[in-house]
């Protein structure tokens, strides 16, 4: 610098402390900047796994709910087809032309 020969050697040394006072609080800043970066980066990772697990955990009751109406309407109609061979049995057993 130019301007540091004119500087008397305290004046000189000032700024210098100065300076390198500037240069730790920037790379002090940068570090902070970088950990708030980390941090921020962390909760979306977490947040957007919460939100899979919960999507994912949606989606399960929802087949689960599928299949369960389904081998319930499949139960029935079976049950009711038992429930008519049984009484044409009966029908047949006690004489009784059923056709």
């Amino acid at each position: 610098m130019k301007q540091d020969v004119f500087l008397s050697k305290e004046e000189f040394d000032k700024r210098e402390c100065l300076l390198k006072c500037r240069r730790e609080r920037l790379i002090k800043v940068r570090e902070q900047s970088k950990k708030m970066a980390a941090t921020v980066l962390e909760k979306v990772k977490k947040e957007a796994e919460k939100q899979y697990q919960d999507t994912e955990n949606r989606i399960l009751s929802e087949i689960r709910d599928y299949y369960s109406k389904e081998l319930a309407s499949i139960r029935q109609h079976y049950d009711k087809c038992i429930s008519e061979i049984n009484q044409q049995h009966y029908m047949k057993e006690i004489g009784v032309n059923v056709h």
